[in-house]
């Protein structure tokens, strides 16, 4: 059994080697067919096994029968073997794969096949990148005979296998199972060999290159070489070697350095082309390209439409890098004479400089050049133009302004001249006891002539990046003398200064400068030139600096000097105390006393009001100039107490508080002043303070509400017309909102309770009510929110169909700048309360903006709002019962300081109901009856029951007796026309819906008419009425009531048909009194049927 077991371990191990490396569809048939193929083997093995064990089981029965022990004995182990071997065979078939696990195979293959059919739509869409798989299969195939030829040497083991079976009929020996594995596992390496020749011919292998652009112009792809051309400098004579410093009065310079080492003028022009950089995207991400020499490019001449010539640009691979992230950076370079004469169109003629990328690629035996996409060169140009310091904020904390290159006296760049460096003041400062890099202050200003986002001038190179173009900084030192020294102020220096590092020394007694640093150099003023060289050693760039050396480097500080501003009309004057002064100035930063430090320090300030000044985050100190950063005025106020120290004294305006106020979360701004040295900038440093405001802001309530003039939890307040008296009338709809109030002194009048300590912000200032006033007070206004509220549906009211207005919806601050006026931006902002919404007297309603009518106005002076008499008014009013009001106006109360700024206050906006002045409430039991002689009448009066905004019944038909009292307000509030709306009476005749079914619309037979007194029709005309009689309350009578309802006229009911029976009617009214007409009013009755006809 073991002689088969190796075999199918040889199978095994062949077929496992082969299909991890090469999977193409007909490989899975191979190996379906091979599988196939050992299974049935290996059942007929299994069936010979099978017939020889029956063969010995006969055998045995018939050893038994005559009874020969001995062949029974040989039979039974003979059978026993067999047994074995076809357990061994039944053991190795568990591991075949069934027939549902080739099904199973087969279905995978087929998908791949739809998937490979798929591919191939996406592989036709490349044409180069089928070329080149092409060629790797070709590579394939010779490596598929590779695998055959391996299938042949397992044959031939195969046959070995087979003698050696021969040769060891019942048992193989241990040595020559070893001899086979030794086989199989020379055979698994030959396999492993051609696995990895695969994984390198899939993974490794080069197919394709793609452009990637990071240009587009004219929307060809592109990349940016930016070549640099400038003029190179040579030295010049000059007689002109004595000059003044910057002193008053001036002392005299001579320069003792050569001539030729600092005096330059232009000379050439030349051109420099760097090294660039292209990327491409390798396909597969994973290739790997062996060498440098194996990239090259190809470039044209193209003309957009028509011709392609040779390119005039030379394109050379200098360096490639590869990514793991599948791209390849390739350095390049351009023929720079090509570049001098601009022999390049850059597309500005439709021709332009096209280049691709060749990669040479070696399969087996024969080379393949991979070819990118084609890409245009856009050649832009810079051009040095300065040597500048990377900040524009010096060391001495002198003010600059970065400028363009094109400005002349750039601050922030070296100077040009040794005349220019001394006769100005030194640029750069360095403490006698430290040392100073230039590398670190440096950098070059340059401009950038291109089409691109990149174009522009004063563009900076920092130290370092000038290398690109084969530039280089040289530093050395002229020697000059100032005055009647001998020795020179840059021999103060170490002599060699090509790193760049400045390091103060002194001078012995001959003038040669020492390797050690010390007290005497301070105050001298070494000259430094600094150049910028080409990749010639010509000189592109050259700048002076003259060094200051100082006893102290940097600068102190101190503790920080917190103050808290409290906001007010008046600002605020925040003095930093004589203790502030000597603990934390004196004490702790300049550890001296009063006397010492006047004598050695100054307070920095320009007429009198002390320089403001900030840390850049270079760690430069920089004088504030800009108006927007300059946060009040801070002076010395000396002696103000008698003591001996003098203060510092900030004075802050109500828009320097609201300016720190708005700009930080904290509400806080930290400046700083100096003082600085008496003795000059080499004494002693300077020391800064910073002075920290806190601006506090008051906030307020509206309080002391009166609890029964609010509604709706205390939330809402009802506007109404004048209560009933005798001869009165509504005509004037004025109420004061005051007096929802308690009252204060002897009025009635809001209170806003603002915190404490404020001095424009008190309950003294907001006590009284005022239009703008100087001393400050409260007012009333139409709030923002107001504006296009459209007034709601209701209950089985539809929208009116209106909005409401104002004139403003924005507060001003003292900035000019616009906000709404909520709380919290009224505590946030300074809003102006003589301005925008604040001012808002009058509200509006209309279908549009544009056709707004004023509805009602408040009187500032006095808080007294108005509402106004007009249709649009009237309509608006009359909407709405009285009960479910709907009218609302959004009332705002603001007080505000005694220069027009308005507190933040809660509770500040209200709704304010309008409220109409009377209800006519329908009575649901009024009833006609058809055919009845002369027609069905019901009284107007008897259909209805009247109501006022208080809820007083003008006849109180609930009581008993019924009470008649009020019936004088019909008088009151001057009904004066009842008018029946015929013609839009509604019905549910026939089952249609009473909601909106027009009776003329079901039957023309059935009859409804307003009468008068006298019985006549008025129908479409309505009844006039006039109660002016009755306008007292001694009128309030049954008689009276009784002549109200006469004057009111009938609705009378007919019917010129057939019989009819039961029905519903809506029967609308109109009721006109001093307020227009109410709205909406109608009466449900029934029409009983036709008499004697149930």
């Amino acid at each position: 059994m073991n002689k088969k077991f190796l075999s199918v371990i040889l199978f095994s191990a062949l077929m496992v080697g082969t299909a991890g490396t090469f999977t193409s569809c007909k490989d899975y048939d191979d190996d379906i067919e091979n599988l196939d193929k050992k299974t049935s083997d290996l059942n007929t093995q299994l069936t010979t096994l099978q017939s020889a064990l029956d063969a010995a089981k006969s055998d045995i029965a018939a050893a038994k029968s005559a009874a020969d022990a001995a062949k029974e004995a040989a039979a039974t182990a003979k059978a026993e073997a067999i047994q074995a071997a076809v357990d061994k065979v039944n053991e190795m078939l568990k591991d075949a794969p069934s027939q549902e696990a080739l099904d199973a195979l087969k279905t995978q293959i087929s998908a791949i096949e739809t998937n490979l059919a798929t591919i191939s739509g996406t592989v036709d869409a490349n044409a180069a990148a089928i070329a080149q798989l092409k060629i790797q299969m070709v590579a394939v195939e010779k490596y598929k005979e590779l695998i055959d030829a391996n299938a042949e040497e397992i044959d031939k083991i195969n046959v070995a296998i087979t003698a050696i079976n021969k040769a060891m009929e019942d048992v193989a020996t241990t040595a020559d199972v070893k001899a086979i594995d030794d086989k199989v596992t020379a055979i698994a390496a030959q396999i492993s060999s051609i696995n990895d020749g695969l994984v390198t011919l899939l993974t490794k292998e080069l197919r394709s290159l793609v452009f990637y652009p990071e240009l587009y112009v004219g929307g060809i792809e592109a990349t940016e070489y930016e070549a640099m051309r400038y003029t190179y400098k040579k030295t010049s004579t000059t007689t002109e070697i004595e000059f003044n410093d910057e002193h008053s009065p001036a002392v005299k310079c001579v320069i003792t350095e050569p001539v030729a080492n600092w005096n330059y003028v232009d000379d050439k022009k030349d051109v420099f082309a760097p090294i660039d950089t292209v990327k491409y995207h390798m396909n597969p991400s994973s290739a790997l390209i062996d060498k440098l020499a194996d990239l090259s490019f190809v470039s044209r001449e193209t003309e957009y439409i028509t011709r392609a010539n040779d390119s005039k640009l030379k394109f050379k691979v200098e360096n490639m890098e590869q990514k793991k992230d599948g791209f390849i950076s390739v350095g390049y370079s351009l023929d720079k004479t090509v570049i001098y004469d601009k022999k390049y169109d850059n597309a500005e003629k439709g021709e332009a400089s096209i280049f691709a990328l060749s990669a040479n690629v070696k399969k087996a035996d024969k080379d393949t050049t991979i070819t990118s996409d084609y890409a245009m060169a856009y050649i832009s140009e810079v051009t040095p133009m300065a040597i500048a310091y990377k900040s524009n904020d010096l060391v001495d904390g002198r003010v600059n302004t970065a400028v363009e290159c094109s400005t002349a006296n750039n601050p922030d760049e070296l100077w040009t001249s040794v005349k220019d460096a001394i006769t100005h003041a030194p640029t750069l400062q360095v403490a006698y006891d430290e040392s100073i890099d230039l590398k670190k202050v440096l950098a070059t200003h340059y401009d950038w002539n291109t089409e691109t986002k990149n174009k522009g001038t004063h563009k900076i190179w920092p130290y370092g990046a000038e290398a690109k173009f084969g530039l280089k900084y040289d530093f050395a030192l002229i020697q000059y003398k100032t005055g009647n020294n001998v020795t020179s102020d840059s021999k103060y220096v170490q002599q060699d200064i090509t790193s760049g590092v400045i390091t103060p020394s002194i001078v012995n007694e001959k003038g040669e400068t020492l390797n050690q640093q010390g007290i005497s150099s301070v105050g001298k003023r070494p000259l430094i030139r600094v150049r910028v060289l080409d990749n010639q050693d010509r000189v592109v760039l050259v700048g002076y600096i003259k060094l200051q050396i100082i006893k102290e480097a940097g600068y102190k500080i101190t503790d920080e000097f917190p103050k808290d501003a409290k906001f007010g009309c008046d600002g605020v004057k925040l003095d930093l105390t004589w203790a502030e002064i000597s603990y934390q100035l004196l004490e702790n930063t300049a550890t001296q006393s009063k006397d010492e430090f006047d004598a050695l320090y100054k307070f920095t300030q320009n007429n009198s009001v002390g320089t403001q000044f900030e840390l850049t985050s270079s760690n430069e100190w920089k004088a504030i100039t800009d108006a927007k950063k300059i946060y009040g005025e801070v002076e010395e106020v000396a002696d103000p107490h008698g003591t001996t120290n003098t203060i510092l004294r900030w004075t802050l305006s109500i828009s320097d508080m609201q300016r720190i106020y708005q700009e930080s979360d904290s509400h806080s701004k930290t400046i700083y002043v100096r003082y600085e040295s008496k003795q000059g900038e080499t004494a002693n440093a300077p020391i800064y303070m910073p002075l920290k405001a806190t601006v506090l802001k008051p906030i307020g309530a509206v309080k002391t509400k009166i609890a029964e003039y609010w509604y709706e939890n205390g939330t809402t307040t009802r506007l109404n017309v004048a209560y009933p008296k005798d001869g009165g009338n509504t005509l004037q709809y004025v109420v004061e909102l005051d007096q929802v109030w308690e009252v204060v002194g002897d009025a009635n009048k809001p209170q806003f309770g603002p915190t404490a300590g404020f001095a424009s912000y008190t309950d003294a200032i907001f006590a009284k009510q005022a239009v703008n006033s100087a001393a400050g007070g409260y007012k009333y206004f139409f709030a923002a929110t107001n504006d296009e509220y459209e007034l709601p549906a209701t209950g089985t009211l539809a929208k009116p169909g209106y909005f409401l207005y104002v004139d403003n919806t924005k507060a001003t601050d003292i900035f000019a700048k616009q906000y709404d006026a909520s709380y919290d931006n009224t505590l946030e902002y300074a809003l102006k309360s003589d301005q925008g919404v604040y001012t808002n007297t009058k509200l509006y309603a209309g279908k549009t903006r544009a056709a707004k009518v004023e509805i009602a106005e408040i009187n500032q002076a006095t808080g007294k709002i108005t509402y106004k008499q007009n249709s649009t008014s009237e309509f608006l009013l009359n909407y709405y019962g009285h009960s479910n009001a709907q009218l609302v106006a959004q009332i705002g109360v603001v007080p505000y300081t005694p220069c027009a700024i308005a507190m933040a206050t809660q509770n500040s906006v209200y709704p304010a109901k309008f409220l109409r002045p009377i209800d006519a409430n329908p009575v649901e039991d009024g009833e006609f009856t058809d055919a009845e002689a002369n027609g069905s009448k019901l009284n107007i009066a008897d259909l209805f029951h009247f109501s006022d905004w208080r809820d007083k019944k003008f006849v109180d038909f609930d009581a008993d007796p019924v009470d008649y009292s009020n019936a004088w307000l019909f008088a009151y509030y001057n009904v004066k026309q009842v008018k029946v709306l015929i013609d839009k009476i509604t019905t549910d005749m026939n089952g249609h819906d009473i909601n909106n079914k027009l009776l003329s619309q079901v039957s023309t037979k059935v009859k409804f008419s307003q009468l008068n007194p006298s019985g006549a029709d008025v129908t479409g005309t309505g009844v006039t009425v006039s109660f002016a009689a009755y306008n007292k309350q001694s009128a309030g009578t049954k008689a009276t009531y009784d002549a109200i309802k006469a004057a009111m006229g009938q609705i009378k009911y007919e019917n010129n048909g057939n019989n009819v029976g039961t029905f519903k009617v809506r029967i609308p009214v109109e009721f006109t009194y001093d307020w227009g007409v109410i709205q909406k009013v109608w009466v449900d009755c029934v029409v009983k049927n036709t008499i004697g006809n149930n």
